[in-house]
């Protein structure tokens, strides 16, 4: 311990820094609020209003009070054009990603899923925090989950649950400082440096499912022949701008679950309302430029008159300059000689 060398950030904060916030960890546990029943004159309320981790509560009110009205502040001074369009756009958009969590339950279910596990195959997934790009299938596992309440290991088939585990070749950036093995790498970015790897996830992330199949080497140990299939992979996208060919969930994967033809039923017409709102979104949007384009054609016309009718005044008071020059010369030569002088 006193051979460790301490680092300068950390022997600066110990000079300089601030000290640790001291914060209550005080609650009330159940033996204790027994044990205050049993006194007659003082009630678990009144060892909560005496603790210090009510102090501290009662002491930040002021300031998340102050925090409140200046947020409330900011609110109200906020606006939104088009509130009402947003907001019915807002809506559709959530309803259909609630529908899209179902839509993925069930292309992601077991006895759909595994027919089209093949190497080479192209899926995408997304966890909670990130989405990634395309990546191909290199294997796949599947175990049985014990139902609730069954011991460990002992998984009945009757009343067990299929898990798949996929592995995936993806692009992601490799953290070499992370202990957790479980953890998935984070997506390599467009400007970061990344590796090509297979990682291991669980299909209940999978969200897209390409009809698109590439040729899998034999041994993905090297990079070279990592790096390989992740340059096939780009010229796939590069074939394809708007996304690889999906397989279709009914023709392809022969999902005919009445309430996931439903789902879809669903999808496709918050999609249609979608698309008129978003429609109407852009007439409305393209009414209102061409108004401006007339006010700005108006006003380039009004200017143009008034420039006209400048450049005529201004000629007609050179002219009348020029016919009163002349008429002034002529009385001068009118003139004697002498009345000059005066």
């Amino acid at each position: 311990m006193v051979d460790e060398k301490v680092p300068p950030a950390a022997g600066r904060d110990i000079v300089k820094g601030l000290p640790d916030p001291m914060n209550s960890a005080f609650h009330l546990t159940y033996n204790m609020v027994l044990n205050l029943l049993r006194v007659e004159e003082i009630n678990p309320e009144y060892m909560l209003e005496r603790s210090f981790y009510q102090f501290q509560n009662q002491a930040a009110i002021p300031g998340l009070y102050e925090r409140y009205q200046a947020m409330l502040v900011e609110c109200n001074d906020m606006y939104i054009e088009k509130e009402d369009v947003i907001g019915i756009y807002y809506d559709i958009r959530e309803e259909l990603n609630a529908l899209g969590k179902e839509f993925r339950t069930y292309i992601t279910k077991s006895e759909y899923l595994l027919p089209f596990l093949q190497p080479g195959r192209l899926v995408k997934i997304k966890n909670k925090d990130d989405e990634y790009d395309w990546g191909a299938v290199i294997n796949f596992k599947k175990t049985l989950e014990g139902a609730p309440g069954s011991k460990k290991g002992r998984a009945n088939p009757a009343q067990a649950s299929v898990k798949v585990q996929v592995d995936l070749l993806l692009h992601v950036v490799t953290d070499t400082n992370s202990q957790e093995i479980d953890i998935i790498p984070k997506p390599c970015l467009n400007n970061q440096h990344g590796e090509v790897e297979v990682v291991a996830v669980d299909s209940a992330l999978i969200t897209h499912i390409s009809s698109v199949r590439l040729y899998v080497p034999n041994d993905l140990r090297s990079k070279d022949n990592r790096r390989g299939m992740y340059k096939a992979i780009k010229e796939v996208k590069k074939r394809f701008p708007e996304g690889p060919p999906l397989l279709d969930p009914v023709k392809d994967m022969k999902i005919t679950e009445e309430k996931f033809l439903d789902i879809v039923k669903k999808i496709e017409k918050r999609l249609e309302a979608e698309k008129d709102e978003l429609q109407a979104a852009l007439e409305e949007a393209e009414a209102a430029l061409e108004q401006e384009e007339n006010k700005v054609l108006r006003s380039q016309l009004e200017l143009s008159q008034v420039r006209q009718e400048i450049d005529r005044r201004i000629l007609e008071n050179d002219k009348q300059d020029v016919c009163k020059g002349r008429t002034i010369s002529g009385t001068y030569s009118r003139l004697p000689f002498g009345q000059l002088h005066h």
